[in-house]
């Protein structure tokens, strides 16, 4: 009875530190789809400066190239951390259910325990009534 509690404390440390680990991926791919989002805008703003401009017009186009380059670096980084998150979701699920497995035994053994202490305590009262009974009866 006393290695399982000990279990239980180190399956729930497990599952928090993969709980952290999952919030960090996700907040790595918010920030990947902020940024994302962010250099958008900024190309969009560049292409209504470079409209407005003939002589910006002609800077457009390498800004233009390095941007697409650096939003498809974004994108695919973000999709590698999508993966990782996948595999982090189905980390925290089985950690949840190795530790509900332990929680479970543990409950099953408190629950045979108390039976078994209702069952030792009714055996002595019941002893006490017969002998009770016996006194009264002799």
């Amino acid at each position: 009875m006393k290695g399982l509690p000990t279990l239980i404390r180190v399956r729930q440390w497990e599952l928090e530190e993969k709980r952290r680990k999952l919030a960090d991926l996700e907040g790595l791919a918010a920030s990947l789809d902020e940024a994302i989002s962010r250099l958008d805008d900024e190309v969009r703003m560049e292409q209504s400066v470079a409209t407005a401009s003939h002589e910006v017009s002609f800077a457009y186009a390498p800004y233009a190239q390095a941007a697409i380059d650096r939003r498809r670096t974004l994108t695919a980084s973000l999709e590698d951390v999508r993966l990782q998150i996948e595999a982090a979701a189905q980390e925290v699920t089985v950690a949840y259910q190795e530790l509900k497995k332990y929680e479970v035994a543990q409950d099953n053994r408190r629950r045979r325990a108390r039976v078994e202490a209702n069952r030792r305590e009714q055996i002595v009262l019941d002893d006490i009534g017969i002998e009770g009974f016996r006194r009264t009866t002799h």
